[in-house]
């Protein structure tokens, strides 16, 4: 059995990631999905007026929808959602579970992640294990269109 990290924030590329573990990896595998709020983004949440969205909401939502496709996939998974800022809490993680693979979503601006010292940055200073990052799904554009319908009207 292999142990799986995968990062899940609620973001596009963390989606992506879930659903490159949906699609790859078995029920012989353990995949623990780390998700976090730090105190800033608890601090939006408690806001009175702003966010409905209470920081346990939150938390189920983590579990019920941004963890689903683990679900659909029959993976044997758990999640993990800690008080503190996301990179932080898969690294925490990765000490102490010692991975066989982390997953992460490959941030759009990956030098920006870098330089700021984000998720990223952790990940890949206390991985000893491989880190896959996920692309996000291209958005489909004008040509991706064009070239549908012209299969449409083919004989």
């Amino acid at each position: 059995m292999r142990t799986v990290i995968v990062s899940v924030d609620g973001t596009t590329e963390s989606r992506a990631a879930v659903q490159w573990c949906a699609l790859n990896l078995t029920s012989r595998d353990h995949v623990i999905a780390v998700g976090a709020v730090g105190a800033g983004g608890e601090f939006i949440l408690e806001l009175p007026g702003f966010d409905d969205v209470s920081p346990s909401e939150v938390r189920d939502a983590f579990r019920r929808r941004w963890c689903a496709p683990l679900d659909a996939a029959g993976l044997d998974w758990e999640a993990v959602f800690l008080h503190s800022q996301q990179g932080v809490a898969i690294a925490d993680i990765i000490d102490g579970e010692q991975p066989d693979l982390v997953v992460v979503g490959k941030p759009q601006h990956l030098a920006v992640d870098l330089l700021l010292h984000g998720q990223l940055q952790h990940v890949l200073h206390r991985a000893a294990c491989p880190v896959l990052m996920v692309p996000p799904p291209r958005p489909a554009t004008v040509n991706d269109d064009v070239a549908a319908a012209m299969l449409q009207d083919a004989p």
